[in-house]
């Protein structure tokens, strides 16, 4: 009841104010509250629903103007600026990856890098593979091996295998012999 006796009082100011218009053609409105805050908004020109907004539909300057990041709303100047500078970062961006390229494919052409493995050549390589190697592109069991290894933190022993297998006779004369240690007894306490 307060509410409406106020308002009829002090009616709310309803007049929206043109702020600003971008290059694409929206426009950008303030309009005060009854409540003395300001409400910030645009209209678009190509006639997008505000639930259908995409961050990046409407400049960057004007976005956070209408977000209230911003006290004065950006100029035209302000927003060729900022227009040319992202063009210009396109074209450094796209010198830098080709320089980045070159230097990448100079790399495997010198062997400074190994190229990743596509798929199913893994079997062709497996045994050119270098167990514990930094650029070992593999990580799964190894197999039995005559060394131990580690490969990713993991340790793998390695297998024993004996070159000749021996007669009974043969290994009991290369066991040695059994060691008996002398016996011992205490010292004699003297009184």
């Amino acid at each position: 009841m307060i509410r409406r006796l106020l308002a009829a009082v002090f009616p709310p100011s309803n007049v929206k104010r043109l702020v600003g218009e971008d290059h694409l053609g929206n426009k950008y409105y303030e309009m005060e509250k009854a409540d003395g805050k300001k409400r910030r908004f645009l209209e678009r020109s190509d006639g997008i629903k505000p639930e259908d907004y995409v961050q990046g539909m409407i400049p960057n300057q004007w976005e956070a103007w209408i977000r209230g990041r911003i006290d004065t709303p950006p100029t035209v100047m302000e927003l060729l600026a900022r227009e040319k500078n992202e063009k210009l970062m396109a074209i450094k961006a796209e010198e830098l990856k080709k320089r980045d390229d070159e230097a990448q494919r100079k790399a495997y052409e010198d062997a400074l890098i190994m190229r990743p493995v596509p798929e199913g050549e893994t079997a062709e390589l497996e045994s050119k593979r270098q167990l514990g190697h930094a650029s070992s592109h593999f990580y799964g069991p190894t197999g039995e091996q005559s060394e131990p290894s580690t490969v990713s933190g993991k340790f793998e022993p390695g297998a024993w295998k004996p070159d000749v297998k021996r007669t009974g006779a043969e290994a009991k004369q290369e066991a040695p012999e059994k060691f008996e240690p002398e016996s011992w007894t205490p010292p004699q306490q003297q009184r």
